[in-house]
Order: structure tokens, then C-alpha cells, then sequence
């Protein structure tokens, strides 16, 4: 009896246990059967979140290929205008052979013993245009080497003026339409007239960038590369203002305006800088014309041919002077003055948000109590993000901080660039005539 009564009081006292044990086991159950339920409906909806990552991947790639089919065939095309380009200056060196009745292996040898005259009408007969697309690794005088029979003809024309020193002009085509009178013996037709370019991927980023009705600041614009081809592009709905405080080269900037009939261009002989007032421009001799500064020359090779006054406005000034109520791009190569000139803008690259293309060369911008650094540094305390041309392909780039590169681009931070200016292709306005 005793052992019973044991039992009835033990199973009394594991009662309460049994029964908390079946509960737990029941809610265990019962979280089982959700935890399964969400698993389900997870891998479901893993499931579908795949198939709409496979399908953009898809969809990507298939663009991507486009777009590369796209690229290298924009780059065949400028392969075969770059060979018949070729093939066009061999012909007219072999033309200019026969007129003087020049043997085959003599025109490169005996350009020295010709007159000027006639070295002349050779130069006009081998005028070359290098197709508008980006030049990877491209440097000053990249193609001063071309062992090309076209290139050694044109490099020995130069040289035959340059040794000379004599002030010989020849007129060659440029882009968008355009023509240049250049100087032959000077820095500009040593690039432009023997390799047929000049900065190739600043022009090739500023023909996927300039569209009709823009407005464009040429700030240095010399003898007027970037002023012409501007404003073919922009149009007769746009404007370009071009700035340059040289006598000699503004003269001959007029000069290629008057060649063109362009007539969407403001012209200034003015300095931008940071100050309204008067200042002193350092004109660099014949040969270096394009260094003309007014700080202190950046290269040993350039020397003093004279100083002048000029006029120095600030862009603000300007923009104020002139009821200017669109900017769009601002190009500065300013020999230095690069800092001083971003000091006098504020207010408008403020208001217009401009993007900017510039050189950035420290030496000269020491000389005129910026740097690099400084210049750079400017720009992104006014909200620009910074890009360098990528050696390797020539194209845009973001720059990383403390990266700087003689030619560089500021992009206001609210503002993308436009997808085109990344390809290899040109764009389809594009005219390499």
C-alpha cells in the first residue's frame, strides 16, 4: 500500500512538469511549422529576386555588347579615315615630286636646299588631320618620331622654318568644318601641322560634351583652336567668348575668325585674373608664342620677347559687364593665372555651374602664388568633382584624392557627365573633314 501512495505522490509532483513539457512541445511545434512557412516563403522570394538579377545581368550584358559593337566600330571607321588620311599625304607628296621633278628618296634630304617658296607649296600639299577620337599615352610631340614618310616630310618643313626663323603661314583644316592659319616654326604648328593634332582627348571629350545653344568661356584662346571648334559647335543658338591678352595672337585669332566667317564669337583682348585693373603680360618669343604669362615662364626653352600692358577683368566682372545669363563650359589655359582667374568667378560658376575643362601645370601656377593643390582644391570647396584624362585610354576618369594632371576636369557634384564622353566612338555630329 505504501508503494502506491509513493507513486500517487510522485506522479502528482511530475504532473505539473508532463504537462509544461506538452505545451513547450506544442508551441515548438507551432514555431517549427512557421519557421518552415517563412523559410518557403523566403526561398520564394529569393527565387524571384534571382530571376530579375539574371534578367538585368542579361539585360546589361546584352547592352554592354551593343555598346562595345558600337565602339569598335566607330573605331574601324576612324582606323580607315586615319589610313586614308595617310594614303592622301603620301599622294600628295608623291604629286609634289613630280611638279618639281624630285627623284623618290629626295624630298625628306633636300627640302634644306630648296627656297622658301617652295617649300611652302609642298607644306600646303601634305596638310593632315588626325580623326577625332582619344589618344591613349598621348604626350607633346608624341609623333615627332613617326617614322611615317608623310610625318618625316612635315617634321622637316617645320624644322626648315623654325631654323630660319622666318614668319611662314599655311592654311590647314581642323575640326568641325574649320580652318587654321598656322605659323609654321612655332610650338602650335609643331603639333598641329605634323601630327595633325593637338590635346586629341580634350577635343575628343569637348566633341561629346558641346551641344547647339551652349554658351563657352576661352579662357587663353591663343590663336583659336578651342574658340573655332566651340563655335561650330554650339551653333548660331549658342555663343562663344574667347579671351586672350596677346597682340600677336590675338591678332591672329581675329584673323582665323575672319578666315572661318564664324560670328557667334565675342573676342576680348583681356586677361582673366582676380583683380579689375591693369597688368603685365610677359610675351614669350616667336617660337613659344604660347607661353606668354603673367606670372614667370613654367619652361626654360621659352624666353622674353617683350612685356605689354593688358586689361585684367574678373569673370564676374564680365558676366556682369556683358548681361551674360548662360555658361555652360569654361575652358582656362591661362600659362598659371588658372587660380587667380577661379578667385574672380565665385559668383558665377555659382549661378551657371559650368563645367570646366583647364590646365593645371604647378610650376606656373607657383609662379603666380597658386599650385595644384591649391587650384584643385578651390574648385571642390565650390562643390566640383575632379576627373583626369586616364593615360591608358584616353577617356575621362575620376581623380583620386591628391592625383593631379596638367589637364584636368571640374564637374559641378550636382552633375553627371553625359554617358558619351566614356566612349571611344566619336559623336555623330562629328565632321573630321
Amino acid at each position: 500500500m505504501s508503494h502506491y501512495v509513493l507513486l500517487f505522490f510522485a506522479g502528482l509532483w511530475l504532473l505539473p512538469g508532463m504537462v509544461l513539457l506538452l505545451r513547450y512541445s506544442r508551441r515548438t511545434r507551432a514555431d517549427v511549422r512557421d519557421a518552415l512557412s517563412a523559410l518557403s516563403a523566403w526561398r520564394e522570394q529569393t527565387a524571384l529576386q534571382f530571376d530579375e538579377l539574371r534578367a538585368k545581368l542579361d539585360a546589361d550584358h546584352r547592352l554592354a555588347e551593343q555598346q562595345a559593337a558600337a565602339v569598335r566600330d566607330g573605331i574601324l571607321e576612324a582606323l580607315k579615315d586615319m589610313a586614308q588620311d595617310q594614303r592622301d599625304a603620301i599622294a600628295g607628296v608623291r604629286e609634289s615630286q613630280a611638279k618639281l621633278a624630285l627623284p623618290l628618296a629626295a624630298p625628306v634630304f633636300l627640302i634644306e636646299s630648296m627656297e622658301a617658296p617652295q617649300v611652302a607649296a609642298i607644306a600646303r600639299t601634305l596638310r593632315s588631320l588626325r580623326p577625332l577620337v582619344p589618344y591613349p599615352k598621348w604626350r607633346w610631340d608624341a609623333d615627332w618620331a613617326n617614322p611615317d614618310l608623310a610625318f618625316r616630310m612635315r617634321q622637316r618643313i617645320w624644322q626648315y622654318f623654325n631654323h630660319r626663323t622666318l614668319e611662314t603661314s599655311v592654311v590647314v583644316d581642323w575640326f568641325a568644318r574649320t580652318q587654321l592659319r598656322l605659323h609654321l616654326g612655332n610650338d602650335l604648328s609643331r603639333q598641329v601641322y605634323i601630327a595633325g593634332c593637338y590635346e586629341p582627348n580634350e577635343f575628343a571629350f569637348l566633341d561629346k560634351l558641346l551641344q547647339p545653344g551652349m554658351n563657352f568661356f576661352d579662357a587663353g584662346a591663343g590663336e583659336g583652336l578651342y574658340t573655332l571648334f566651340a563655335a561650330r559647335r554650339v551653333g548660331d543658338t549658342g555663343a562663344v567668348w574667347g579671351f586672350e591678352p596677346s597682340g600677336r595672337e590675338f591678332d591672329r585669332l581675329l584673323e582665323n575668325l575672319r578666315l572661318n566667317d564664324v560670328g557667334n564669337v565675342h573676342a576680348f583682348r583681356i586677361a582673366l585674373a582676380d583683380v579689375d585693373g591693369q597688368g603685365e603680360l610677359v610675351v614669350a618669343d616667336a617660337e613659344h608664342s604660347g607661353q606668354n604669362t603673367l606670372g614667370a615662364f613654367a619652361y626654360d626653352v621659352a624666353r622674353e620677347l617683350r612685356k605689354e600692358p593688358v586689361p585684367l577683368r574678373r569673370v564676374d566682372q564680365v558676366v556682369s559687364e556683358h548681361n551674360i545669363t548662360r555658361l555652360d563650359v569654361l575652358k582656362m589655359d591661362v600659362e598659371g593665372a588658372e587660380f587667380r582667374l577661379i578667385e574672380g568667378a565665385h559668383e558665377t560658376l555659382s549661378r551657371f555651374r559650368p563645367v570646366i575643362l583647364f590646365e593645371a601645370l604647378d610650376a606656373a601656377l607657383r609662379h603666380q602664388g597658386g599650385g595644384s593643390e591649391a587650384l584643385c582644391g578651390a574648385l571642390s570647396a565650390l562643390h566640383y568633382r575632379l576627373y583626369v584624362f586616364n593615360d591608358d585610354t584616353g577617356l575621362p576618369a575620376p581623380a583620386v584624392p591628391g592625383q593631379f594632371g596638367e589637364n584636368m576636369i571640374a564637374v559641378p557634384a550636382e552633375q553627371s557627365l553625359p554617358e558619351t564622353v566614356f566612349g571611344l566612338a566619336p559623336s555623330e555630329s562629328t565632321d573630321h573633314r
